[in-house]
């Protein structure tokens, strides 16, 4: 939205129509140019103005009615200066009590380029118009007037597995290298922090503008070989020791939080203890004992499991908890087995999950441990027997027309078999294709 305060007063009639058209043309397509005035002067032109307005009102849907009262109430209501909202309202005839922001007496709004029968509206030229574009749908969509009832009822927490899923998908595009499909899902997952962003909005708790604010600050602080001034500044390091440094920082970063949470701590157990000053006096927290435990456990929180034992594996061991050779983790891999199969055999006697569930926990973890001293990635081998299976039962169905109900596990296995080395010799032939292709 271009807001812009007393601009008519100065203007005589036969500018004032030029104006708008320079000024409208600067407007977003779904934004709102408002104008305004504070005083009606003798001799000022606002009629025609007026009338134009009027106009462009009812070509938007506004009924005759609904147009004289907006017109009208000039001088006695303003509409909500909420430039996300402020189109909507307008259209749906909905005028708000008069905001601190602006005591305006006169408004006149011109839309630009509204979308109409559910179609999207065109593109913006600017990575700026298009964020803006999405926050104005995402805050219409929690519009409690007229907004969508299941976005509406959507909180930060019943919106994790979205996220989750959102990134996981993201994960996917880029693994299958198709540039398309990773737009579409990035944008995706640009949706769930507009949405999470406009929830904490409505709250007045933070806003988009505070999440980019607060990663841009980080990304400068954890750059000083970029951003730094002066002397400050150091020498381009290479790969490795930006990353070192990047800990480094993060590690000191986490220092100042928790001696902030320890002050904060120790102020108020005194303001608790003030009413009482015989009471001895109460020291702050002792340091932690466990602080490589207490890192870990915050920077997995967020993680998906897989990926969390990867990187407590990888800590651990940096730390020195790990394993003279390969031999003593299939040592492991084979005790935790050995565990899990017993733990197996007494659930199935007892109805009693938990212990097996345990232990299968304690086989995933340790084999994540095997992948971590062959230095490949769990998740994306996962990935790929997922994609395989994928693709090998979708033959075996095909085989058997769709209805694999019914069928012995002798002929699935044989079907199983079958699409499996099909597949083999098609990735035969695409190899030695390529080969040639490049020989020639």
């Amino acid at each position: 939205a271009v807001i812009c305060h007393n601009v008519l007063h100065v203007l005589e009639p036969a500018a004032q129509r030029p104006l708008l058209d320079q000024l409208g043309a600067q407007v977003a397509p779904g934004g709102a140019l408002l104008l305004s005035s504070y005083s009606e002067p003798e001799g000022e032109a606002m009629e025609p103005w007026l009338q134009l307005a009027a106009a462009r009102f009812r070509s938007l849907g506004m009924d005759a009615a609904t147009v004289e009262s907006v017109m009208a109430s000039r001088n006695t209501a303003v509409f909500s200066l909420d430039p996300l909202l402020l189109e909507r309202r307008l259209l749906s005839a909905g005028l708000e009590a008069p905001t601190s922001l602006m005591q305006a007496a006169c408004f006149r709004l011109w839309i630009s380029d509204r979308p109409e029968d559910g179609h999207a509206p065109a593109p913006p030229a600017s990575t700026a118009g298009a964020i803006a574009q999405l926050r104005a749908v995402v805050a219409q969509l929690r519009d409690p007037q007229g907004g969508c009832p299941w976005d509406l009822e959507q909180t930060h927490a019943s919106l994790v597995p979205y996220v989750l899923e959102e990134a996981h998908e993201v994960a996917d595009a880029i693994r299958h290298g198709d540039d398309r499909h990773l737009a579409e899902e990035l944008g995706d997952l640009l949706l769930q922090v507009v949405l999470h962003a406009q929830i904490a909005s409505e709250e007045q708790r933070f806003d988009l503008a505070a999440v980019a604010s607060g990663i841009t600050a980080k990304l400068v602080r954890r750059h000083p070989h970029v951003f730094a001034e002066g002397d400050a500044r150091p020498d381009a390091p290479h790969a490795a020791a930006v990353k070192a440094s990047w800990e480094a920082i993060k590690a000191q970063e986490q220092a100042e939080r928790a001696a902030q949470a320890a002050q904060a701590a120790q102020a108020a157990q005194a303001a608790e203890a003030a009413p009482t000053a015989a009471e001895p006096g109460r020291t702050a927290p002792a340091p932690s004992a466990s602080p490589l435990s207490d890192r870990l456990a915050g920077k997995v929180r967020g993680q998906p499991a897989l990926a969390g034992a990867m990187t407590i594996s990888k800590k651990a061991a940096a730390a020195g908890f790990e394993w003279d050779d390969m031999a003593g983790v299939w040592e492991k891999v084979h005790e935790e087995l050995d565990e899990l199969k017993e733990a197996v055999a007494e659930a199935q006697a007892s109805g009693d999950k938990a212990h097996a569930q345990e232990e299968l926990g304690d086989v995933l973890f340790t084999l994540v441990n095997v992948a971590r001293w062959c230095g490949i990635d769990p998740e994306a081998g996962l990935a790929g027997t997922n994609h395989r299976f994928l693709d090998r039962f979708s033959r075996v169905e095909r085989a058997l027309g769709g209805d694999i109900q019914g069928r012995s596990i002798r002929e699935l296995e044989g079907l199983w078999q079958q699409a499996k080395a099909a597949i083999r010799a098609e990735a035969t032939q695409t190899d030695s294709a390529t080969a040639q292709s490049s020989g020639s």
